[in-house]
């Protein structure tokens, strides 16, 4: 997984699918607060005033300047469209989930959270935090 700190660095950066298709760039990456994990990323389509749409980050492959999805264009150009920067619910990203496919512990997570959960934040809204501690101690 992604951190917070790797994923905000891609903001601006050019965004290409699965067969090296440009498809945008990244406006912003979405953060679940309670997991602590980089689950989205807030593409903008095309040119500068294309649709906002959101981008599983799982398995991508990212630098400053370029991240590279396996997904196709086409898939992505389908996915529900967000007016504006804002934070998610349990039942828009489970929108997400169930449109993408193949994002199945992230589904079985949010199933277990209220409907009006609060399950993602804009990255760029979160505080710096320090790293969580390791779960064996050391």
């Amino acid at each position: 997984m992604h951190s917070l700190e790797e994923a905000r660095g891609w903001i601006e950066a050019r965004v290409d699918d699965v067969y090296g298709s440009r498809v945008g760039h990244v406006v912003d990456v979405y953060f679940d607060p309670e997991g602590r994990e980089v689950h989205w990323m807030l593409v903008r389509l095309g040119p500068s005033d294309g649709p906002l749409t959101l981008v599983p980050v799982h398995y991508s492959i990212a630098s400053p300047a370029h991240v590279w999805v396996p997904i196709t264009k086409d898939l992505i150009g389908r996915a529900p469209q967000l007016e504006s920067v804002r934070a998610l619910t349990r039942d828009d990203e489970l929108e997400l989930c169930f449109h993408y496919g193949g994002l199945r512990r992230r589904s079985e997570t949010l199933r277990r959270r209220a409907a009006e959960t609060v399950t993602a934040v804009p990255g760029t809204q979160v505080a710096p935090f320090p790293p969580r501690a390791p779960a064996n101690g050391g």
